[in-house]
């Protein structure tokens, strides 16, 4: 992981040239190792410099998504959120229900911000070779064009963190520590 943060230096410290590219950060790998926290904290720091950025599951995308159908407030929300934002972030592709319309909308969203030049993040527990199967070759290779990749492996930290938060409280402590 220390290698993915020094990658991830060059990115948030040229953000405006990647932004400006349409370049965007695609996370795949192992339960628990990082890739949320990691895509949020950058997102953070993204919305601290003035971007227009919003974070999602991909399964409350679907949900956004169908409110639309009978409402133009939601279709409007929907663009402006999915489409329009600077930065996009959707985090645990492949959670969702899997159906025809999540495969269409995942397509339509990621084409018409890799055409407009608007980078996404995506998060993922499955495989790149997953993502393929399950998405299709064309989604894959729109990831490929317009984000940077990178790979999380590892164990799962959060039982770790749990035991850490609960050691604070038996200890009385609270964050952020002093």
């Amino acid at each position: 992981c220390d290698e993915i943060v020094e990658h991830l230096a060059d990115y948030i410290h040229n953000h405006q040239r990647y932004v400006n590219r349409g370049i965007g950060l695609f996370f795949t790998g192992t339960v628990g190792t990082g890739k949320t926290m990691l895509a949020n904290l950058v997102l953070k720091g993204f919305v601290k410099d003035g971007y227009t950025c919003f974070a999602t599951t991909f399964a409350q995308t679907i949900d956004l998504f169908t409110a639309g159908w009978h409402s133009p407030e939601d279709k409007l929300y929907f663009r402006k959120k999915f489409v329009d934002s600077q930065v996009l972030l959707l985090d645990d592709v492949g959670r969702e229900q899997r159906t025809k319309l999540s495969d269409s909308t995942f397509d339509s969203i990621l084409r018409t911000r890799v055409q407009e030049g608007r980078p996404t993040f995506l998060t993922t527990n499955m495989s790149a070779a997953e993502l393929e199967s399950g998405y299709g070759s064309a989604v894959l290779s729109l990831l490929k064009e317009a984000s940077i990749y990178y790979e999380f492996t590892g164990e799962d930290f959060r039982p770790k963190s749990q035991q850490r938060t609960v050691d604070e409280v038996k200890a009385g402590l609270t964050r952020p520590i002093t």
